[in-house]
């Protein structure tokens, strides 16, 4: 074969490369998408195809946007996790021109938006999109709705990166002032504001007390709400024991034994939550010293992930180091107990 031009050859390839998943039906995307490592360069342009497909072929609007939030939204958290903020935003704004007119659909795409201009530290644009969403949210639904205090949450989020503001605790806390009457109702997103609240004064702070009295306050709220074996409040469970871990160990052991008894009654042994919930109590176990237990339920988790997620997986991996570093201490520990043992012989 005689190449004539090579830039056009270059391009038919290209071309043809990129065509592989032009005329994939959605559900083929979504396979294509789970073969693939969220690293691999393909990952973008594959999810953007099928952005543009489902738009294109959405039946209407409501059906588009519930799509959008429970299959498109995690796909581009993890996007920006690893840093490719400037696909992630080419796609939000695919939906933000379709949704133009509709205020409260645009409110929802600036939020996600702020939300990924602050991963990738663009603090000045993360603010603007929190603001504008929270502006529509207050003035379509008032201050009290569940949209409006999320957003409300995120704006402040956003200011205190931006200006380094020092009374973001002052303000999350008068939001339970100024919304008394949502917090002390049984509204079904009670639960999911509160856990933003406490999210929203960061993981160094989760051990403060006001971040532990929002966990309690969420667990309490859920198992009103949903009930004692909802996943909801099973979740709420397992976060608060985390508010405990070094301020209070026994307590910590005490939750996270609850959280996972109640994980395995409600959810069963595979759910991925239970398998949370078990290390979790293993590490719990491990900070009390009670090493022998940790170790022995770490070696069961270990078990159990090789066959949920596979032996190279990620997750099974962490798992792994985790157990061996029981092992380890375990090791150590028993060796300055003989040491000590020969010094008072």
């Amino acid at each position: 074969m005689r190449i004539k031009n090579f830039m056009e050859y270059k391009k038919d390839v290209y071309d043809k490369g990129k065509d592989t998943t032009k005329d994939m039906k959605p559900k083929e995307y979504i396979k294509e998408l789970k073969g693939k490592s969220i690293k691999d360069p393909e990952y973008g342009r594959i999810l953007d195809e099928y952005i543009i497909n489902l738009i294109e072929s959405a039946k209407n609007d409501t059906d588009l946007f519930e799509k959008y939030n429970n299959i498109i939204k995690p796909h581009l958290k993890e996007l920006a996790k690893e840093g490719k903020c400037g696909e992630t935003e080419k796609i939000v704004n695919r939906f933000l021109g379709r949704w133009d007119s509709d205020n409260e659909k645009k409110a929802t795409i600036y939020g996600d938006r702020s939300k990924i201009f602050l991963v990738n530290e663009k603090y000045d644009k993360a603010y603007s999109n929190a603001k504008k969403a929270y502006d529509i949210y207050h003035e379509q639904f008032g201050e009290c709705d569940y949209r409006t205090i999320g957003a409300r949450i995120n704006l402040i989020v956003c200011r205190k990166e931006l200006d380094y503001y020092e009374e973001t605790e002052d303000e999350l806390a008068v939001i339970l002032e100024d919304c008394f009457e949502f917090f002390d109702g049984r509204d079904p997103n009670i639960p999911n504001i509160i856990n933003k609240m406490a999210s929203a004064y960061g993981f160094r702070m989760k051990e403060d007390e006001r971040v532990a009295s929002l966990r309690e306050m969420r667990y309490i709220k859920a198992w009103r709400i949903h009930g004692k074996e909802d996943i909801k409040t099973l979740e709420a469970l397992y976060d608060m024991a985390d508010s405990y871990y070094y301020s209070d160990p026994d307590k910590c052991l005490v939750i996270a034994k609850d959280a996972y008894k109640g994980c395995v009654r409600h959810l069963g042994e595979d759910h991925s939550l239970t398998l949370s919930a078990q290390r979790q109590l293993a590490s719990a176990y491990g900070n009390n010293y009670e090493h022998e237990k940790a170790l022995n339920m770490k070696v069961e988790i270990y078990e159990k992930a090789k066959v949920i997620y596979g032996e190279e997986a990620r997750e099974t991996l962490s798992i792994y180091k985790s157990l061996i570093n029981t092992a380890v201490d375990i090791a150590n520990l028993d060796k300055e107990l003989e040491e000590e043992g020969k010094i008072y012989e």
